[in-house]
């Protein structure tokens, strides 16, 4: 069985046409947001995204409708603190308390369990059902990735790969982030006190939300 890599958002990302019009766009976009939520960025991370290629890449997605304002908002608060090592530690603390229970109330589950049907608890069906995903494509998590197969990076990676290899289950991938990103989306704007996740997350949802109308559009 292969593993399923999630790696964080790569420092070296390229390409600042941005606009997510071509199946390469489309597919970095998918897994750039992958590794923003897999785990707080690094130096190098933060350093790309104020004055690297990860910031030509941002500039580029900043010009697609869909996504500017969010883009750009995320783009003001790089502007706005460009010590690196300061900013980089202000990420960390926003994604430790929004992702990993630190922030206790105000924390955000990065689970689709957490956020659809009744219940808010992780390991939930859609744990069993990503689980049942992974085993039918013949793939695991990777390893070092400690977190349940309905984790928000995991559905990200999975719909990437879908669509990669134009497999007919990539519009079903879509629908179910579509499903739940929007309340993900909403609980991050009401306690990430920073912005940047709460920005990254509103630009997902449009992202996705686009995804699946042309997705539908295509297959009628």
């Amino acid at each position: 069985m292969n593993e399923i890599s999630i790696a964080a958002a790569p420092a070296d990302v390229g390409g600042a046409a941005g606009i997510t019009e071509t199946l390469e766009e489309r597919l970095l976009v998918l897994r750039w947001f992958a590794g923003l939520f897999r785990e707080a960025p690094t130096e190098e991370t933060v350093a790309s995204l104020v004055h690297g290629p990860a910031a030509a890449f941002l500039e580029g997605l900043s010009k697609d409708p869909a996504l500017g304002p969010d883009i750009n908002y995320m783009r003001g608060l790089l502007a706005a603190k460009p010590d690196v090592k300061a900013l980089t530690a202000q990420l960390g603390v926003a994604f430790s308390h929004l992702f990993l229970g630190v922030g206790g109330f105000n924390t955000v589950a990065p689970y689709e369990s957490c956020h659809v049907g009744e219940s808010d608890r992780t390991f939930g069906q859609p744990t069993m059902e990503m689980d049942a995903l992974l085993r039918h494509l013949g793939l695991s998590v990777v390893s070092d990735f400690h977190e349940p197969a309905d984790h928000i990076s995991v559905e990200l990676e999975i719909a990437a790969l879908l669509t990669a290899t134009g497999d007919p289950q990539a519009r079903a991938m879509l629908t179910r982030l579509d499903r739940w990103i929007p309340a993900f989306a909403d609980a991050c704007f009401s306690r990430d006190p920073f912005g940047f996740y709460a920005a990254a997350a509103s630009a997902l949802r449009a992202f996705l939300a686009r995804e699946c109308r042309a997705a539908s559009a295509i297959a009628h």
